[in-house]
């Protein structure tokens, strides 16, 4: 039950905070379904494996939607994503990002049209994210 707290204070903190009214219509779930998938960078680190599994799992436990866990490749078709980690396809929408300078334990959630990104400093930076 914590997770879950975690995971909902965390979205209503990234609505609060960032002022991004794109993230208020980003929609995630409808009816227990979701059209998006969880996208996983190939050279994810143990810690962005572990927030791409709570993250599924906690919005499997909120609303009944069964979301996968896609790698990049697998994602390449889908409009509607949800990044965790440090890929090449973050790194491209948010240019301004230089994960080898980022402080520790920082984190970054964001939406770009229809992608929802979270992600951080190496290693917890994205664990703490979701």
């Amino acid at each position: 039950m914590i997770g879950i707290k975690r995971l909902f204070w965390t979205i209503l903190t990234a609505f609060s905070l960032t002022g991004n009214a794109a993230l208020a219509d980003f929609e995630l779930v409808r009816d227990g379904k979701s059209d998006c998938v969880i996208v996983l960078p190939d050279n994810a680190v143990p810690a962005e494996k572990t927030a791409a599994a709570e993250l599924q799992k906690y919005i499997g436990q909120m609303s009944g939607a069964k979301i996968k866990i896609v790698s990049p490749t697998e994602a390449a078709q889908t409009q509607r994503k949800i990044l965790i980690g440090q890929s090449d396809e973050i790194k491209k929408l948010i240019p301004d990002i230089d994960f080898k300078t980022m402080k520790s334990d920082r984190i970054i959630i964001k939406t770009a049209g229809d992608i929802l990104i979270f992600t951080g400093s190496r290693p917890r930076g994205t664990l703490y994210a979701v």
